[in-house]
Parts: C-alpha cells; structure tokens; sequence
C-alpha cells in the first residue's frame, strides 16, 4: 500500500515503476550499505533483529544497528 509510516512492512511486488518501489543504496563502509526508500525516506531494517531465513523487512529511521545493514555480494 506504499505506507511511509515507520516499522511497515516491505512486501514483494512486481515492478511498475512507482517511486514507492525506488530505493537508495548507501554506502557504510567496505562492502556493507544501508537501503533507502525513496518514497518514504525510512531505511531497510530485519524486524525485531531477527536474522533467521525469511525474515521480515521494515522501514524505519536509520539508527547504525547491524540489523541496517546489508552486505552487497559480487557474483
């Protein structure tokens, strides 16, 4: 539903072109990037830092903790 409100849901949808489907990668440091959502401003987070296959992914403001934080893999 393209929600701007902090801890929604990201959800897996097929590309239509709609700023709410645009993120911002940017870089923290090495190889590691924190993810931004274009329409929202809020940053890619795993819920409740839970890093078990198949986690959930929230939007939230951008506080440093591991679970914002995503390795980019060449390959």
């Amino acid at each position: 539903g393209a929600s701007k409100e902090r801890g929604a849901k990201v959800q897996l949808r097929s590309f239509n072109g709609n700023h709410n489907q645009q993120f911002k990668v940017e870089f923290v440091s090495s190889s590691i990037y924190k993810i931004r959502a274009r329409h929202s401003g809020l940053y890619l987070e795993i819920g409740g830092r839970d890093y078990r296959f198949g986690a959930q992914l929230n939007q939230w403001e951008y506080k440093g903790g591991t679970n914002q934080q995503f390795l980019f893999i060449n390959r």
